[in-house]
């Protein structure tokens, strides 16, 4: 799972890409409580500031891609 880290202005952000739910479900687990975070798919398009496990699924689903058929990177 490649993951890069990047440090701008003393705000860290974290992107990993996740092509198996397992990885993106531990993503949004592991993250600070609370912080929002942004998911980015795979035609370019962006869902920024979700909150939780439920808004991400529903967003998955919005985008046609409920089990992660296409990869998404995840931003917090």
């Amino acid at each position: 799972m490649p993951t890069t880290t990047s440090v701008t202005s003393q705000k860290t952000v974290t992107e990993t890409t996740c092509f198996l739910m397992k990885d993106l479900y531990d993503c949004v687990r592991n993250r600070p409580f609370n912080k929002p975070f942004t998911l980015v798919h795979e035609d370019g398009s962006v869902d920024k500031g979700l909150k939780t496990e439920q808004e991400m699924k529903e967003v998955l689903w919005q985008r046609q891609n409920p089990f992660l058929q296409r990869p998404v990177t995840f931003k917090c």
